[in-house]
Formats: C-alpha cells, structure tokens, sequence
C-alpha cells in the first residue's frame, strides 16, 4: 500500500517519460527578437562570476552546477548566459507562432506584446533553473544519508533532472517556491506583477485584464515546453531524454532522504508537492521527526545563482 502525501503523486504512478501534448507542424518563423540585446533580463541579474574546472563539476548545455563536494566556496549554478541567450532567440524565432496559437486575441494588445514574451523567457529560464536545482537535491541526498558523493551515474541523473525539470514547470510547480532565485521566475509571481502593471485606462477598456486573461497566458506553458521538446532534440537524446531510468526509479522507490531534501528545496512546506515517498513508514510526521530545526536550517542555505561567459 503506497502512502499518498499532501497533493504529490506517488513515483509508482508516474509515467515513465516526460511527453510533449503536441507537435509543432509546418514551422513558420517569425523575428520576433533581432537581437539578444532585446531578451528580457535575467531577475535580479546574477552577479558574474566563472565556475571551477575541477573534476565533478556538472556541465550541461545551458548552465553547470558546481557541487559543494567539489568547491565548497565556490558551489552553485551557473546559468551560461551567451549560450542562453543564443537559443532562446532561435528557439522564440522559430516557435513563436506555434506558441501563442491559443492566445491570438492577447496578441492585438500591444502593450501586452512584450510582456508574452518575458513570460516565455520565465518558462524557459524555469526549465533550466529546476534542472540544475535537482543536481543539488540529489547532492543533498547524498549529504543527508551520509553516502558517498556522487550517487547516481550520468544518464540516470540527467534524464531525471530534465524529466523532473520538464513534469514540474508543466504542472505549474512554481506557485510557491522555498528558494528565492525560483520565486522571482515564478510564473504565478510574475502573473500577478502583471495584472498591477497594467494601466487604469486599460483596465476601463474594451480588453479588461483580469484573471482569465492571465489564465489565457497560463494555457501557452504546454506549447512552450511542447516546444523546447523538439528544439532541444530530446526525445532522440540519449543523456537528456526526460524519463525515470530503472535505476532511477529504483533510487526513488528506495530513498526516502531524497523526498525530505526535495521537499525541504523546492516548496514553503515541510513535504515535497511534486513526488510522494512510496512507504508507508513515511509519514508527514516520521520525516518531520527526522528533520529537527537544524536540518531546517541546512537546507535553508540559500543556492547561489551566477552568470558566466563559459
């Protein structure tokens, strides 16, 4: 008898590959962005700084995660800001009319135009950001089941993380985050910055903004990560095709340590929102009783965020 906790999903019930809802057909591109100057920032631009070379350090496409085990200084993500830069123009380019597709009313508003345009760049930045966050839950599972450093081998680490990456933004996971680099991507947050945003006479117009339009703009995430699907090749890539391994799906069956360190991570909770420990013995209060005030307190550590030109 698996144990449901709070609204997650028992990893049982999971399907075993992250899918896209559709496929984009007869791609027409559009220049939207002629330049990378005209990408939105990056929230709270992080500070600059070059990650550590040393063996250990986790280079994905888009971003490394450097694991305190290898620089205790120097740890956390590095998001690789030209490389990102460089995709996300190609990717909005190319995918841009496939994305708003269900959103063609909100498009003749103008001033709403660049705006759309941000929110994809959140939900991009979102799928990056989560992935290399989970490099470091799986560290802080390794940390807090005093086990040896690294746990999991390439393949069935990548594939989880862009599966948990991918699952997680297409269930609108970011409503609340713990971690503060999160909650300024949040697309909940940022919906609501918008509703503020819009000027009165705006709001007294033909196109009164309020919480459908909002919705409206929500109904675009499943094509933008529909989208990243195919631009990113992942369904025939053999490290970062998003899906439970059977190692994987061992690990998490077996490794109660990784719920509390998802948990304690990712949501304003004391239990993990996406996945549910599947044992009984894992209760709400059995894994409160194993995470006093200073365990708290260790993953409470805030994650450092950085840009580099690597």
């Amino acid at each position: 008898m698996l144990n449901m906790i709070g609204c997650g999903i028992s990893v049982l019930d999971l399907p075993r590959e992250w899918k896209p809802s559709s496929e984009p057909q007869k791609l027409c591109e559009k220049e939207v962005i002629k330049s990378p100057r005209e990408i939105p920032p990056m929230p709270r631009s992080p500070p600059w700084r070059e990650p550590s070379k040393a063996p250990g350090v986790i280079v994905d496409p888009l971003a490394y995660y450097v694991p305190y085990h290898v620089n205790p200084k120097g740890w956390g993500i590095y998001l690789r800001e030209y490389k990102i830069k460089q995709d996300f123009m190609s990717f909005i380019n190319k995918y841009w009319l496939f994305i708003v597709e269900p959103i063609r009313s909100v498009l003749s508003m103008l001033y709403f135009y660049s705006d759309i345009i941000t929110f994809v760049y959140y939900t991009y930045l979102s799928v990056i950001l989560i992935h290399e966050l989970q490099h470091h839950i799986i560290e802080d599972t390794s940390t807090l089941s005093h086990a040896n450093y690294p746990l999991l081998i390439k393949k069935d680490e990548e594939s989880f993380c862009e599966y948990y990456a991918f699952w997680s933004v297409d269930k609108n996971f970011l409503t609340w985050p713990r971690r503060r680099y999160l909650e300024l991507i949040s697309l909940e947050a940022f919906s609501r910055r918008l509703l503020r945003q819009f000027p009165k006479k705006i709001k007294r117009a033909h196109y009164h903004i309020n919480s459908s339009v909002l919705s409206s703009l929500k109904t675009t995430i499943p094509r933008i990560l529909s989208a990243l699907y195919f631009h990113w090749n992942r369904g025939s890539n053999p490290i970062y095709r998003p899906c439970l391994t059977t190692k994987m799906l061992k690990f998490l069956q077996n490794n109660y340590i990784w719920y509390i360190s998802e948990a304690l991570n990712i949501t304003q909770h004391h239990l993990g929102r996406l996945l549910s420990a599947p044992t009984p013995q894992t209760s709400i209060r059995w894994i409160e009783l194993l995470a006093p005030n200073t365990l708290f307190k260790f993953m409470d550590e805030r994650i450092p965020v950085y840009r580099t030109r690597a």
